[in-house]
């Protein structure tokens, strides 16, 4: 019985010192979403991401990159 006290004052103890310390959450920034329409060539792909690393954007990390085509109906596409 007088273990099981000891024992119980130890755990209560080491779990009011052991207390977890609080701390604050990296801020992350802002992740903007590039898009473009249509379809775009590999080499052309290849030639904007290598811009954008040499103004210090990373894909996944400051931006995030997304396609969209009309796939078969091209006459919703902008001639411009």
């Amino acid at each position: 019985m007088k273990f099981k006290i000891i024992g119980f004052l130890a755990i209560l103890v080491l779990g009011i010192v052991a207390e977890p310390i609080p701390c604050e959450a990296l801020d992350q920034g802002k992740i903007f979403r590039i898009g473009w329409l249509g379809t775009i060539t590999v080499a052309r792909e290849h030639i904007f991401l290598k811009e954008l690393a040499e103004r210090g954007w990373t894909e996944g990390k400051h931006c995030v990159m997304a396609q969209r085509s009309p796939k078969k109906r091209l006459d919703q596409m902008p001639t411009n």
